[in-house]
C-alpha cells in the first residue's frame, strides 16, 4: 500500500511539472563567474593601509562556509591570498590542524578560531575556522578545474571544494599589477614586505582580520 501511494505521488508531482510548462535555465560558467565577482567586496583601510578582498561565503563539498580573500598591504607589490573554511559539526572537537588538495599538495594549514555554538543533552555543535594561505600562481594553477582538498585533526576530517568560476572570478577581480600606487597612498614601491610589514601581514592572515568570526 505504502509504496503504490509513493508511485502515485510521483506520478501527479511529473505530471503537473509536465502541465505547468516550466522551464529551467543552467547558467553558464561565465555567468557564475560574473555574478560571483559582482558580489565581492572590496575595502581599504587607511589606517592599516591594507586592501582586503572578500569573496562571497558558499558552501561546497562537506564544509559550511567558503571563500576566497586575500590582502594588500600598501608598498608591498604583492597580494597575500588565503581559502577560509567555517566549518560546523556536532558530536567532538575536530581539532583541524592540516590540509591537502586532491593532487596530495600540502597547504599552508592556519588555525583561526574554534567556537562552541551550542549544547543539549545529545551533544554539542561545534565550529571551527580555518585558512589555507596560497599563492596566486597556485589558484591559476587550479582555476579551470576548480580544487578540492580535506581538512583533517586528530578528531575528524571533511573535503571541501571551490569551483572554477569562484576562482576564476577572484583572480579577474584582484589587480594582478600593483607597480602604480596609488596617489592618494603615496607608498614607496617594494618588491618585498620590510620585516614589520611582513610581520603585519602575518598577523592579518593569522587573526583572520575579522571576517566570519
Amino acid at each position: 500500500m505504502k509504496r503504490f501511494f509513493l508511485v502515485a505521488l510521483c506520478t501527479a508531482f511529473l505530471s503537473g511539472c509536465a502541465t505547468t510548462g516550466r522551464s529551467y535555465s543552467v547558467k553558464s560558467p561565465d555567468e557564475r563567474m560574473q555574478e560571483i565577482a559582482m558580489k565581492i567586496k572590496t575595502k581599504y583601510d587607511a589606517f592599516r593601509k591594507t586592501t582586503t578582498y572578500q569573496g562571497p561565503a558558499v558552501e561546497d563539498g562537506e564544509c559550511d562556509a567558503i571563500t576566497i580573500r586575500a590582502w594588500k598591504i600598501d608598498g608591498v607589490n604583492e597580494v597575500v591570498y588565503q581559502i577560509y573554511v567555517k566549518d560546523r559539526y556536532f558530536g567532538k572537537w575536530h581539532f583541524y590542524s592540516d590540509a591537502y588538495d586532491e593532487y596530495g599538495e600540502s597547504l599552508d594549514f592556519t588555525q583561526i578560531s574554534r567556537e562552541v555554538e551550542s549544547c543539549s543533552r545529545g551533544g554539542c555543535i561545534y565550529s571551527e575556522h580555518v585558512g589555507m594561505n596560497v599563492s596566486r600562481n597556485y589558484l591559476e594553477r587550479k582555476a579551470d578545474r576548480g580544487v578540492r582538498f580535506k581538512i583533517s585533526g586528530r578528531g575528524g576530517e571533511e573535503v571541501c571544494a571551490l569551483s572554477s568560476p569562484y576562482i576564476k572570478a577572484v583572480l579577474a577581480t584582484v589587480p594582478l599589477d600593483f607597480s602604480v600606487q596609488s596617489s592618494t597612498t603615496q607608498a614607496p614601491s617594494l618588491q618585498t614586505p620590510s620585516p614589520s610589514l611582513q610581520e603585519e601581514w602575518l598577523r592579518l592572515v593569522g587573526q583572520g582580520f575579522g571576517f566570519y568570526k
